[in-house]
């Protein structure tokens, strides 16, 4: 991987690690069912779009 690609990656996980933190300590989150699997499918979704725009630019 290149250095951008490492900053790129570096990045995004800290910005996720920071939205997870802030929503598990805020207080205000609820495990209903509802929730967890909005919250799976539009993860999912964000997987899918990233790969296939890195497959894309690897072409």
């Amino acid at each position: 991987m290149s250095l951008r690609k490492w900053l790129i990656f570096t990045l995004l996980s800290l910005i996720f690690l920071a939205g997870v933190y802030l929503v598990f300590t805020s207080g205000r989150f609820d495990f209903d069912p509802f929730t967890m699997v909005s919250f799976v499918l539009v993860l999912g979704l964000i997987i899918y779009i990233f790969v296939m725009s890195q497959r894309s630019k690897d072409q």
